[in-house]
């Protein structure tokens, strides 16, 4: 080949790698990143995730190219979802992404390494995983984070990484075992709404809590606290939730919460506060009360929505301090703790009108429950030790409109006194051994509106008969009790019959959708009603 031609040919081939290159170059740089994310966006959304996105580049890009081209995800929704964490390896595709929720996906710390490269990152979502300071390790280059979602604890090193984050903002953080000096550092604490500490590793903790002058809700976990300090961190903030968790306050901290009604949610577990103490200084307040155990609830519904929790480990035993209670109208008791507890304090209970109580009652207990003037609801679950002579305690509860008896093993001798209660709207019968005659004794209840049986293996279609003289039934419910399509004729014509649930009986379809036509409105079958 002639030197001139050879030449030309290197030269040639050289401007076509060149060109090559470039191509490849652009390839690379731009339109393979485009076409990636198209297809990370596809992946993503076909495994429940929501994808937004922007419009970015040049016009003239969208306006000959077409959208394709120029459009970035910026935002990526994904939450809850057991395959994120096996895709999380897409991630680092969507370059232009900024806001990321990845909660509750059962994420562990070295998922995390996937965001290390969104550079654009301004908000992220990580709670409801287990991700702790080393996960958060791999966020510290995202200098545009400004928010950040994480209910883990945050531990000495988290602590120091999330400061050293210039944009961030976070209007939550939950500390465990850090120091003063840790928090004092931490440059957003100003702004923190919602602060949990556990375990801090230095007494004078409250010195960096005082630069707090925002906070709506604060927990404190095994740490000592005076009631002065208390008193300065409420005052300063505007604290809507305070939970304690073994914490060395007591009962000279109840009027300091009472002075603050502001506070809607107060939990004070394991402390050394005295449920006595705080049933007078709190339950005054309350309306509705539940003692379940060695818990107390505490419920304010006059315009506050307040709620009151404690929880301690000595026994309760003596209930002489509900007769305090002067605004409460609901009671629920449940537990062994309550079991063979003097009742005889709830009459003291001026307005009270609804009960719940669980466990063995007596004939003694119904007693004192029916001296409570203005009761209308009352519900008891057994294993009930009530005779029929001690049913008739109940005679006296002259407005009691709603009845409701489980695992209560009542006879037909029970129901010839329950019969009596001319005042009843709502009767709910579970585990009892009546039959057919003792439904009889119902036939004088004219104002009973709603009827269930729960369990009552002992009734048969011939009770059916005696259900239908109730004029006045709107809802009756049978679970479990063994009645049939034949039984299902007594109740044709009942004036005033609405509803009508069957929940594992021997009744068959054909059976129900006869009735489903005769009943005045509708009928329900198969569906509980309450």
């Amino acid at each position: 080949m002639p030197p001139l031609l050879s030449k030309f040919a290197v030269r040639s081939f050289l401007s076509v790698c060149t060109l090559l290159l470039m191509v490849l170059g652009v390839w690379l740089l731009f339109v393979f990143p485009i076409v990636r994310q198209h297809a990370i966006a596809d992946r993503l959304e076909a495994n429940g995730a929501q994808i937004k996105w922007d419009v970015g580049g040049a016009p003239w890009v969208e306006k000959y190219l077409g959208s394709y081209w120029c459009t970035e995800v910026v935002s990526v929704v994904w939450e809850n979802n057991d395959d994120a964490k096996e895709l999380m390896s897409w991630l680092p595709g969507l370059r232009s992404l900024q806001h990321l929720e990845l909660a509750g996906n059962d994420l562990a710390d070295s998922d995390l390494s996937y965001l290390a490269g969104l550079t654009q990152l301004n908000t992220l979502h990580i709670h409801d995983n287990e991700i702790t300071d080393k996960g958060l390790n791999h966020l510290r280059q995202l200098n545009n984070l400004e928010t950040l979602i994480h209910d883990e604890p945050v531990g000495r090193q988290g602590l120091k990484l999330l400061s050293n984050l210039p944009s961030l903002k976070m209007a939550y953080l939950y500390v465990d075992q850090v120091s003063t000096q840790d928090l004092l550092k931490f440059p957003g604490l100003s702004e923190i709404k919602d602060l949990s500490i556990e375990r801090p590793a230095s007494e004078d903790w409250p010195k960096a809590v005082a630069q707090c002058q925002n906070l709506a809700s604060f927990k404190l976990s095994d740490a000592s606290v005076t009631d002065q300090q208390l008193r300065a961190i409420i005052q300063a903030n505007p604290l809507k939730s305070l939970y304690l968790t073994n914490v060395t306050v007591g009962d000279s901290v109840l009027p300091i919460l009472a002075d603050h009604p502001e506070l809607h949610r107060i939990g004070l577990i394991h402390t050394k506060v005295a449920y006595g103490q705080l049933l007078a200084n709190l339950g005054p307040q309350a309306t509705s009360i539940v003692l379940y155990d060695n818990n107390i609830a505490l419920l304010m519904y006059d315009g506050t929505a307040r709620s009151v929790s404690w929880e301690g480990d000595p026994e309760i035993e003596d209930l002489s301090a509900l007769k305090l209670c002067e605004k409460c109208t609901y009671l629920r008791m449940k537990g062994e703790a309550y079991y063979g507890s003097d009742l005889s304090v709830l009459p003291e209970m001026p307005v009270l009108n609804g009960i719940q109580l669980e466990g063995p009652l007596t004939d003694n207990d119904l007693r004192s429950i029916s001296q409570i003037e203005g009761l209308r609801h009352v519900t008891l679950s057994g294993p009930l030790k009530i005779t029929p002579q001690g049913m008739t305690s109940l005679q006296n509860v002259t407005r009691l409109q709603y009845l409701a008896l489980f695992d209560a093993d009542l006879t037909d001798a029970h129901f010839q006194e329950i019969g009596k209660l001319q005042s009843l709207h709502t009767l709910f019968l579970s585990d009892s051994n009546v039959t057919r005659d003792g439904i009889a004794y119902l036939s004088g209840l004219q104002s009973l509106e709603q009827l269930s049986f729960y369990d009552c293996h002992f009734l048969d279609d011939t009770a059916l008969k005696q259900v239908a003289k109730l004029s006045s039934l709107a809802e009756l419910t049978f679970n479990n009790v063994p009645i049939t399509d034949e039984g299902l004729t007594f109740l044709y014509g009942m004036p005033n019959l609405r509803y009508v649930s069957l929940q594992d009986t021997d009744c068959t379809d054909d059976g129900e959708k006869k009735m489903d036509k005769l009943l005045p409105i509708y009928f329900q079958y198969h569906e509980f009603p309450f």
